[in-house]
């Protein structure tokens, strides 16, 4: 089951209903460490689009994170309002198989508002793909883009949109706040090998100017779900479901500082 690459000791244990410890005797008995396990175990894509959407993921709303400083796997987590739900479901869907894990609805409340707010989040298994990821994207734990984006297309550019874009009055904004200017540059120039140009607005804000509107919209549109088609201006407003309580078993609450609210 170990050199089979599926099972991990964890799993094993569970599988065989007998304790963690005896499984790890077992290993060591056979010369079995933690490093190989982890390198059998790690997970590839499937597809071009799982590919795609993953590092659109990850350079989007997602979040690359090891569980504390000294762990070697990282995890991919990533939540979004009850009002992109049917967005969310359909990364989930794509990725599945990399997360292992079910998806959660999760009660979210904004001393600022006095308001309640639902999301809907999964939170990835550890895995050294996740590690390989975050030593790529991030630079001294923020994202950046890096020369690999010019590997990608459409389906990821939909996905960072979807993320962190919304619609201005003639074009569109990327909200690129926290990234560094070789990042920026980098991200810009990905978009123009698409026929997309663009300028650098104040916050560190990509701007696509009303030229290249409709090569724009026809670039992302195939990936947008329903719920995201108020970011390309065919919705007036987001469908309300801030207030909606989810109908799901795996629901928690917590307080925090900021809102689910998206542009």
């Amino acid at each position: 089951m170990c050199k089979s690459g599926v099972y991990s000791a964890t799993e094993i244990s569970r599988i065989l209903n007998i304790g963690n410890n005896r499984v790890w005797d077992v290993f060591i008995k056979h010369g079995i460490k933690q490093k190989y396990l982890d390198k059998l175990n790690k997970l590839k894509v499937s597809s071009k689009l799982q590919e795609e959407v993953l590092i659109g993921t990850v350079i989007g709303d997602g979040c690359l994170f090891g569980q504390n400083k000294t762990a070697v796997k990282c995890r991919l987590s990533l939540a979004h309002s009850l009002k992109q739900k049917e967005y969310f479901l359909k990364k989930y869907e794509i990725l599945k198989d990399l997360i292992g894990t079910d998806y959660t609805f999760k009660t979210q409340y904004d001393r600022r508002t006095n308001k309640n707010y639902y999301c809907i989040k999964f939170q990835s298994h550890a895995n050294l793909i996740y590690t390989d990821l975050r030593n790529k994207w991030y630079k001294e734990g923020r994202k950046i883009i890096c020369e690999d984006i010019y590997k990608y297309g459409a389906d990821c550019l939909a996905v960072k949109f979807f993320d962190d874009g919304y619609k201005a009055q003639n074009g569109f904004y990327i909200a690129m706040d926290r990234f560094d200017d070789e990042s920026l540059r980098i991200f810009r120039d990905w978009m123009l090998t698409m026929g997309i140009g663009s300028t650098l607005e104040k916050s560190n804000r990509v701007y696509i100017p009303k030229k290249y509107r409709e090569k724009f919209i026809e670039t992302v549109k195939p990936f947008a779900t329903s719920d995201v088609l108020y970011k390309l201006g065919e919705l007036l407003e987001t469908p309300a479901a801030d207030n909606q309580q989810p109908n799901h078993k795996n629901t928690s609450k917590s307080i925090v500082e900021g809102s689910t609210t998206n542009r």
